[in-house]
């Protein structure tokens, strides 16, 4: 092993470890971000080119589903960034809790795509709780 590789390969592991995470954990938790923020992006893209009529059957109209879009595809890119993913992911679950009242209470429509990605973000940002309290701490000036 090279020099550098090694201290590459210490500062990974001392990061998984001062994160709660293993090796193991932090792989999965990144092949589902991946996959968690790809329908996220998805959908938000969607939303900026296609009109949808759930969105004035909400009532809301248009400006609605572009600010929906546009959260989506932000907070997905977000969930790809080390540092912002524990509050993105927490920032869907919320996301993914009002739509389900939504397709509840005024769509009558199915909710298990989005509750299924409303537990998968739950899961990222349990598993990325470490990053909200830095970045909380950050924001707020403490640690």
């Amino acid at each position: 092993m090279t020099g550098s590789t090694a201290i590459g390969s210490k500062m990974r592991a001392e990061t998984a470890e001062h994160a709660g995470t293993g090796k193991k954990t932090n792989v999965a938790l990144w092949v589902l971000q991946v996959l968690v923020a790809s329908v996220f992006f998805l959908a938000g893209l969607s939303k900026m080119i296609f009109p949808l009529e759930i969105f004035h059957q909400i009532g809301w109209g248009m400006w609605f589903q572009y600010l929906t879009g546009v959260l989506e595809m932000v907070g997905a890119v977000a969930l790809l960034i080390r540092r912002t993913s524990g509050v993105a992911a927490l920032a869907f679950v919320g996301l993914a809790i009002c739509a389900v009242n939504f397709h509840v209470f005024v769509l009558d429509s199915s909710l298990i795509p989005i509750a299924l990605l409303g537990i998968c973000a739950a899961i990222i940002a349990y598993g990325r709780r470490h990053t909200i309290s830095a970045l909380l701490g950050d924001v707020f000036g403490r640690r």
